[in-house]
Protein backbone atom coordinates (compact mmCIF):
# COMPACT_ATOMS: atom_id res chain seq x y z
CA UNK A 1 0.00 0.00 0.00
CA UNK A 2 2.52 2.33 1.12
CA UNK A 3 4.24 2.07 -2.93
CA UNK A 4 1.18 2.89 -4.16
CA UNK A 5 0.30 5.54 -2.29
CA UNK A 6 4.03 7.05 -3.02
CA UNK A 7 3.39 6.21 -6.79
CA UNK A 8 -0.07 8.18 -5.90
CA UNK A 9 2.37 10.83 -4.81
CA UNK A 10 1.09 10.89 -1.26
CA UNK A 11 4.35 11.80 -0.82
CA UNK A 12 6.11 15.49 -1.61
CA UNK A 13 6.46 14.71 -5.27
CA UNK A 14 8.85 17.82 -6.12
CA UNK A 15 5.91 18.80 -9.18
CA UNK A 16 5.91 22.32 -9.90
CA UNK A 17 2.57 23.71 -9.29
CA UNK A 18 2.77 25.81 -12.51
CA UNK A 19 2.77 22.55 -14.37
CA UNK A 20 -0.55 21.44 -12.30
CA UNK A 21 -4.13 22.12 -14.11
CA UNK A 22 -5.92 24.97 -12.59
CA UNK A 23 -7.68 24.19 -9.21
CA UNK A 24 -5.28 21.17 -8.36
CA UNK A 25 -3.72 21.77 -5.33
CA UNK A 26 -0.83 20.00 -3.64
CA UNK A 27 -3.43 18.41 -1.19
CA UNK A 28 -5.30 16.57 -3.82
CA UNK A 29 -2.27 14.09 -4.50
CA UNK A 30 -3.83 11.23 -1.94
CA UNK A 31 -4.39 7.83 -2.94
CA UNK A 32 -8.08 8.53 -0.95
CA UNK A 33 -9.13 10.50 -3.72
CA UNK A 34 -8.05 8.94 -6.96
CA UNK A 35 -5.97 12.00 -7.41
CA UNK A 36 -4.67 10.50 -11.01
CA UNK A 37 -8.64 10.42 -12.23
CA UNK A 38 -8.75 13.96 -10.58
CA UNK A 39 -5.75 15.26 -12.29
CA UNK A 40 -7.16 14.19 -15.63
CA UNK A 41 -10.50 15.61 -14.80
CA UNK A 42 -8.82 19.06 -14.11
CA UNK A 43 -7.16 18.42 -17.25
CA UNK A 44 -9.49 17.72 -19.86
CA UNK A 45 -11.80 20.66 -18.11
CA UNK A 46 -8.43 23.17 -18.84
CA UNK A 47 -8.12 21.45 -22.72
CA UNK A 48 -12.01 22.42 -23.15
CA UNK A 49 -11.48 26.21 -22.25
CA UNK A 50 -8.66 26.11 -24.68
CA UNK A 51 -10.77 25.46 -27.48
CA UNK A 52 -9.02 23.49 -30.45
CA UNK A 53 -5.63 24.81 -29.54
CA UNK A 54 -3.83 21.96 -27.00
CA UNK A 55 -4.29 18.30 -27.63
CA UNK A 56 -3.63 15.64 -25.59
CA UNK A 57 -2.41 11.82 -25.66
CA UNK A 58 -2.81 9.41 -22.51
CA UNK A 59 -1.17 6.13 -22.64
CA UNK A 60 -1.47 3.45 -20.61
CA UNK A 61 -0.54 -0.35 -20.60
CA UNK A 62 -4.09 -1.17 -19.50
CA UNK A 63 -7.20 -0.93 -21.85
CA UNK A 64 -9.63 -1.15 -18.65
CA UNK A 65 -7.53 2.17 -17.60
CA UNK A 66 -8.38 3.63 -21.00
CA UNK A 67 -12.16 2.66 -20.68
CA UNK A 68 -12.39 4.47 -17.43
CA UNK A 69 -11.11 7.36 -19.05
CA UNK A 70 -13.03 7.36 -21.52
CA UNK A 71 -15.91 7.18 -19.88
CA UNK A 72 -14.65 10.55 -17.97
CA UNK A 73 -14.34 11.86 -21.09
CA UNK A 74 -17.80 11.09 -22.46
CA UNK A 75 -18.96 12.48 -19.39
CA UNK A 76 -17.38 15.73 -19.47
CA UNK A 77 -18.27 15.79 -23.53
CA UNK A 78 -14.57 16.05 -24.57
CA UNK A 79 -14.00 14.39 -27.89
CA UNK A 80 -12.09 11.38 -28.28
CA UNK A 81 -10.09 8.70 -29.75
CA UNK A 82 -9.21 5.32 -28.51
CA UNK A 83 -6.53 2.76 -29.70
CA UNK A 84 -5.77 0.05 -28.24
CA UNK A 85 -5.29 -3.97 -29.59
CA UNK A 86 -9.13 -4.29 -30.84
CA UNK A 87 -8.55 -1.25 -32.75
CA UNK A 88 -8.54 -3.23 -36.49
CA UNK A 89 -4.55 -2.60 -38.00
CA UNK A 90 -6.11 -1.29 -40.78
CA UNK A 91 -8.02 1.67 -38.71
CA UNK A 92 -5.08 2.73 -36.45
CA UNK A 93 -3.49 5.10 -38.88
CA UNK A 94 -6.53 7.03 -40.19
CA UNK A 95 -7.09 8.08 -36.75
CA UNK A 96 -3.72 9.02 -35.84
CA UNK A 97 -4.71 11.02 -39.13
CA UNK A 98 -7.81 12.67 -38.28
CA UNK A 99 -6.29 12.99 -34.65
CA UNK A 100 -3.37 15.10 -36.24
CA UNK A 101 -5.63 17.41 -38.14
CA UNK A 102 -5.29 20.85 -36.41
CA UNK A 103 -8.78 22.05 -35.42
CA UNK A 104 -10.20 18.76 -35.42
CA UNK A 105 -13.06 18.11 -32.81
CA UNK A 106 -11.15 15.38 -31.18
CA UNK A 107 -8.40 16.70 -28.56
CA UNK A 108 -7.58 13.46 -26.58
CA UNK A 109 -6.09 10.46 -27.96
CA UNK A 110 -6.53 7.16 -25.64
CA UNK A 111 -3.39 5.06 -26.12
CA UNK A 112 -2.43 1.23 -25.70
CA UNK A 113 0.91 1.55 -24.97
CA UNK A 114 1.04 -2.28 -26.44
CA UNK A 115 -1.31 -1.00 -30.02
CA UNK A 116 0.73 2.26 -29.74
CA UNK A 117 4.25 0.99 -29.71
CA UNK A 118 4.85 0.61 -33.29
CA UNK A 119 5.95 3.86 -34.62
CA UNK A 120 2.81 5.85 -34.34
CA UNK A 121 3.44 9.29 -35.11
CA UNK A 122 0.98 11.83 -33.10
CA UNK A 123 2.22 15.17 -33.91
CA UNK A 124 -0.59 16.57 -33.83
CA UNK A 125 -0.90 16.61 -29.59
CA UNK A 126 0.90 19.25 -27.40
CA UNK A 127 0.26 17.15 -24.05
CA UNK A 128 0.92 14.02 -23.05
CA UNK A 129 0.34 11.59 -19.94
CA UNK A 130 1.13 8.20 -19.17
CA UNK A 131 -1.04 6.65 -16.79
CA UNK A 132 -1.03 3.73 -15.13
CA UNK A 133 -2.04 2.46 -11.63
CA UNK A 134 0.86 1.98 -9.89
Amino acid sequence: MTRKCNRNGATDTGIPLSVLPKGFRKGDLSCESGSKIHFVSLVLDELRSNGDRDKLVIVSNFTQTLDIIAALCKLKKVAFFQLDGSTPIKKRQELVDYFNVPGSQEIVFLLSSKAGGVGLNLIGANRLILFDPD
